[in-house]
């Protein structure tokens, strides 16, 4: 996350001054809506989780697809899109990127995902028929398409943001014919450096042709209270340029050092419920399946939930359909800091309050307030108790406190 030129630093100084007038005011984005299955996203390979989940994201490359111009292959396309419809209720996003070779501005130019692959086509033309085809093929099963994946980094795009903007425009109206309800959503940029990009992509016209704004809120190596702040610079990104769109965070998770499991499972939790509180519409969490990540949702056989994956059904339980009101702390970081204060969110299900308190920085107790009017309280693994009358313990992860007869 390094930054380079005075123009960068401009912007940077810009984009915190807004989040800290934000974070200072303690605002969360209000809502009167009940928190949807869809909220809870997940990225997975070849077997998808045996919790519940809202929505997948995935690539269909056009590297895949069209090797040569006029050569169309869609088995690893089709494969994937039918594999995610045997799950029933989950919404699909198909991720739109990466030149090939023939088609490419760049074809003598290598990166990560292939020869070319990192730079817009030499004829626009040839990158609408690709999207076209996409659409067509796909119409009825996927209903939001990202065009590109993480601009800003260098491992996935090397090319300028406006031609970016002209490929996304050229989607959008490609897409929007083939079907109107067709979403599309913005190249997902990440890290301090997608600030800047998303700055230009919006100041350049992107946000005209995109229906939902799309960032990759990865946190580490901070706590998930990072979360919070770096949602809050987004949307003063995104206000800055006059963009009142959805705000989806489809990809993220812990890229820092291996977790234990209790530590893991405080991590998903606050990170999902700090999403939500800040402003996103959906969640994608990476990954499920791979048992080798530094926050493994799956055991060595690649299947059996660990702890933090059984956590993430819990969650459902306690969010799905409930209005997520506030959460609130007095330590509210900017992006990539530390929170050191406890966290109350409050949740409200028909005519009952609940809360669900935190702190991150270890053990600690509180005395309830009579007011708060509960006397049950719910772990991530499902456990309930009584809640005592002086001295409730708390810490790390999240805990649910409930009225009960």
């Amino acid at each position: 996350m390094q930054w380079t030129g005075a123009s960068k630093a401009g912007i940077l100084y810009c984009v915190l001054f807004l989040t800290f007038t934000i974070l200072a005011a303690g605002q969360t984005p209000p809502s009167d809506s009940p928190i949807p299955p869809s909220y809870f996203g997940m990225h997975y390979g070849d077997n998808a989780p045996s919790v519940p989940f809202g929505g997948r994201r995935l690539t269909l490359s056009w590297t895949w697809v069209q090797k040569n111009r006029g050569e169309w292959d869609y088995k690893r396309t089709d494969s994937l899109v039918q594999q995610t419809l045997k799950t029933p209720n989950v919404d699909l996003i198909g991720g739109l990127a990466f030149s090939p070779p023939w088609a490419s501005s760049r074809p003598n130019e290598t990166c990560p995902v292939g020869p070319g692959a990192c730079w817009e086509p030499a004829n626009l033309q040839d990158w609408r028929e690709y999207v076209k085809a996409m659409g067509n093929r796909y119409k009825g099963q996927v209903h939001y398409w990202e065009i590109w994946n993480e601009p800003s980094e260098g491992a996935f795009y090397r090319s300028d943001v406006g031609a970016l903007v002209t490929l996304t425009q050229a989607a959008y109206e490609e897409l929007k014919r083939i079907d109107p309800a067709n979403q599309i959503i913005s190249p997902s940029p990440v890290g301090a450096s997608g600030f800047t990009w998303m700055d230009q992509f919006l100041q350049k016209g992107g946000g005209n042709y995109v229906d939902i704004v799309g960032f990759h809120f990865y946190f580490a190596p901070s706590p998930p209270e990072s979360v919070f702040g770096e949602v809050a610079a987004v949307r003063a990104i995104m206000a800055k340029n006059g963009v009142r769109k959805p705000l989806w965070n489809d990809e993220f998770g812990w890229t820092g050092q291996k977790l234990d499991e209790r530590t893991a499972v405080a991590y998903i939790a606050r990170a999902m419920i700090l999403s939500y509180a800040a402003g996103t519409s959906r969640a994608y969490w990476y990954i499920w399946g791979d048992p080798k990540v530094p926050l493994p949702l799956v055991r060595e056989d690649g299947v059996t939930p660990t702890l933090a994956g059984k956590a993430f059904g819990v969650l459902q339980e306690w969010l799905v359909g409930a209005v997520l009101k506030s959460c609130t702390s007095t330590d509210i970081p900017q992006a990539w800091h530390a929170s050191h204060a406890p966290w109350i969110c409050d949740i409200q299900r028909g005519d009952t309050t609940s809360k669900i308190i935190w702190n991150p920085d270890g053990p600690a107790g509180m005395d309830i307030p009579p007011s708060w009017h509960v006397n049950r309280a719910r772990n991530l693994e499902g456990e309930v108790s009584v809640i005592p009358p002086k001295g409730t313990g708390y810490g790390i992860q999240p805990l649910l406190l409930y009225w009960a007869q």
